[in-house]
């Protein structure tokens, strides 16, 4: 697979994950919400009062959003992907 193909791959995941979030569905791993806000520019920041069970997320224009990180496991309530959603569109990213 050459470098262009794994990047067509990449976003054709990306794609299908952001397709995933829109239906608001009632769990969804924190990976992959992690990897559609990345995506987009926003880096992941784990030091502050963040790096509890928060996580914070910026992207370059200083805009923040704060989820909670599930514990033990990977997947988040609906109420996380809601704000997800909302957030991505208010942003216009969605």
């Amino acid at each position: 697979m050459s470098n262009s193909d794994t990047i067509v791959s990449q976003m054709s995941q990306i794609e299908k994950l952001v397709e995933k979030l829109k239906t608001c569905p009632k769990t969804m791993k924190f990976s992959d919400i992690a990897r559609v806000l990345e995506s987009f520019g926003y880096k992941k920041i784990t030091d502050g009062k963040t790096s509890g069970s928060r996580v914070k997320f910026e992207n370059e224009k200083g805009h923040t959003l704060s989820l909670h990180k599930p514990h033990p496991g990977d997947e988040v309530l609906q109420y996380v992907v809601v704000q997800v959603t909302i957030f991505l569109k208010k942003e216009g990213l969605i």
